[in-house]
């Protein structure tokens, strides 16, 4: 009886693991990301708007306005 439980948690274990993996809502921006989201709060006026998109939702912020990567790394603001 013990066996097909844990059998049964390990499935369950899995199955959160892949959704997680796999969904939007589990990712974490990388450490560049919260730096820059560090400058980002300091930053006492953006009259253009360019820091709108910068958002610790995305997982890397090669796409945020301003930012320039090569893979995957920032190399220039």
């Amino acid at each position: 009886m013990g066996g097909r439980c844990e059998f049964q948690l390990h499935k369950v274990l899995c199955a959160a693991l892949m959704i997680c993996l796999l969904g939007k809502d589990c990712a974490s921006i990388n450490l560049e990301g919260l730096a820059l989201l560090e400058f980002r709060s300091r930053v006492e006026s953006d009259p253009f708007g360019a820091l709108e998109n910068w958002r610790p939702s995305d997982s890397i912020p090669c796409k945020w306005t301003g930012v320039g990567c090569v893979d995957d790394k920032v190399v220039a603001l």
